[in-house]
């Protein structure tokens, strides 16, 4: 048995394991293998992870997991891969796709459950009109805002929030409830907004599929 613990413990301490951060799992908290169902529950100390604080994941709270990341373009042609490269990190950044100042790409992988999240909001409320309406409204401003950099934060969340409303007319506050328009007005600030539609408008053409 403390065989047992002290190979476990050399595991906790490993380096790799120390570049994570505490977040809720984005998979569905069933009960997993005994094997691969637990995680650290508190950030490590000055002598890494303790053995003590591990705990299933079906349990309700936060765990310290090192992201994975999820990234996806459109290759219209044989140059276009070339976009596919990473600055080095962490965390890792991809420079070739940006709006304005944010670059968005790779997304934390806990993050995609958002993205499908938002898409549907944005599908089952507007029309495919309307949403390019969005797209062209974030996207000019960003763009032109670029020079400015983040002293424009504010002032083009403000924007946002904005055209949001005005597209969505009456279903803003009829269709919407408070936390999702949080929701939407939170992914168009950082851009998640505008990736939900640039992923399922140009690259899935719609088709959801089984997200």
């Amino acid at each position: 048995m403390y065989a047992l613990v002290e190979a476990g413990q050399q595991i906790l301490n490993h380096a790799t394991l120390s570049s994570g951060r505490l977040q809720n799992p984005w998979w569905a908290n069933a009960k997993t293998d005994g094997f691969y169902g637990y995680y650290p529950t508190q950030n490590p100390g000055p002598r890494g992870f303790s053995i003590e604080a591990l705990s299933q994941t079906e349990s309700a709270g936060q765990f310290w997991m090192t992201p994975g990341f999820f990234d996806f373009d459109f290759l219209g042609a044989t140059a276009d891969r070339h976009r596919l490269r990473y600055e080095a990190g962490p965390p890792p950044t991809r420079t070739s796709i940006r709006y304005g100042w944010l670059y968005p790409r790779p997304i934390c992988i806990h993050r995609l459950e958002h993205l499908i999240d938002i898409w549907k909001l944005l599908s089952e409320n507007l029309t495919p009109t309307q949403l390019h309406q969005i797209e062209a409204a974030l996207g000019t401003k960003l763009e032109q805002w670029r020079a400015v950099g983040e002293e424009a934060q504010q002032t083009f969340n403000a924007f946002a929030k904005a055209v949001l409303q005005d597209t969505f007319g009456n279903a803003w506050s009829d269709a919407l409830g408070q936390q999702e328009r949080n929701r939407l007005i939170s992914a168009a600030n950082d851009v998640l907004l505008m990736e939900a539609m640039q992923l399922f408008q140009h690259i899935l053409k719609g088709d959801a599929g089984n997200a």
